[in-house]
């Protein structure tokens, strides 16, 4: 089945386990059949960052960051994320950029 969503309800994109799926700020998740490489290109980038090779985030999804040993932020989200968001330590500085936009 498909079931339009306006950019503005998804709080994060995340692969788990070989699927993809998509969660909304009122706390639904959606496996989805797009790469992730496809959402992250779809998605606006003053909106959206893509913190690991396994996760998109909205801006408007981040609750708060801790920065850990080693470099790597762990993001605390609104709705709470299933599983540890954390940005790889690559896309650090990237990320830390976008947010002060």
């Amino acid at each position: 089945r498909i079931i339009p969503l306006q950019t503005s309800e998804i709080a994060f994109v995340y692969s788990e386990e070989k699927n993809n799926y998509l969660a909304t700020f009122d706390g639904e998740r959606y496996i989805i059949d797009s790469s992730l490489d496809v959402i992250s290109e779809e998605l606006n980038p003053e909106k959206f960052f893509r913190i690991s090779r396994s996760c998109i985030v909205n801006t408007n999804a981040i609750q708060s960051i801790i920065k850990q040993a080693g470099g790597r932020l762990l993001i605390k989200s609104n709705p709470p994320a299933s599983f540890e968001m954390t940005v790889s330590r690559s896309r650090v500085d990237d990320f830390l950029d976008w947010l002060e936009r």
